[in-house]
């Protein structure tokens, strides 16, 4: 998550994307844009590596950083995941609205040669219970034919659990994981996602370890 800098910004002044105002508080991730608050910057989502502003209308296209366990590669890496903006009324309230992300297929076809998606959710640090700060949980996307279509054993996540992953059948293909915010309800992802945290890659391998 992208943090700011409060400091003089010199004799120009700058002025806050959202409204305007004068603003001193300088973007940490691109060191050039600034905010009046902190309040306003989380109102504003980037596509990185440069923070051009997505604006918040339905069918806007985006990208996040998320972990990419590539199958035939030693490391993990961060990828970018593309993704739609919606705006949904929701079904059960009308009149109330929620946002939703639906991916992009351009970047499904790129690291998931399949229609048929399978999907993990992480809630915890750890086995012990704590949970993901501030609400958020790890999707795990992955192919969920891998064991009919012949897809090759995930030597990413073999070398980095040292193929002792408490899971009984080994990860194949590709494998992803996005970070999720809070959701709507307790215990329920968010139809939404947000770029991938450092700290995720320790409990996305705790997840796979089993601690």
């Amino acid at each position: 998550m992208e943090q700011t800098n409060k400091e003089d910004s010199g004799s120009d002044t700058q002025a806050c994307p959202i409204c305007d105002a004068p603003a001193v508080n300088r973007c940490s991730r691109c060191a050039s844009v600034y905010y009046c608050s902190q309040e306003h910057q989380k109102e504003v989502r980037y596509e990185s590596p440069s923070n051009a502003l997505i604006p918040k209308e339905s069918g806007t296209k985006f990208t996040v950083d998320a972990i990419l366990f590539p199958v035939d590669e030693d490391r993990p890496r961060i990828i970018q995941m593309g993704f739609t903006y919606k705006r949904q009324e929701l079904v059960n309230s009308p009149g109330e609205y929620e946002d939703i992300h639906y991916f992009d297929s351009e970047y499904l076809r790129k690291y998931l040669k399949t229609p048929f998606l399978g999907n993990s959710f992480l809630f915890q640090q750890s086995s012990r219970g704590e949970p993901i700060p501030d609400g958020a949980s790890l999707h795990i996307v992955h192919n969920d034919t891998f064991m009919q279509d012949g897809s090759k054993v995930n030597q990413c996540i073999r070398k980095l659990t040292n193929g002792m992953s408490v899971h009984v059948i080994d990860w194949r293909d590709n494998v992803i994981v996005l970070r999720k915010p809070k959701g709507r309800k307790p215990g329920l992802p968010s139809e939404t996602v947000s770029n991938i945290e450092e700290q995720d890659m320790r409990y996305i391998l705790n997840y796979f370890m089993g601690y």
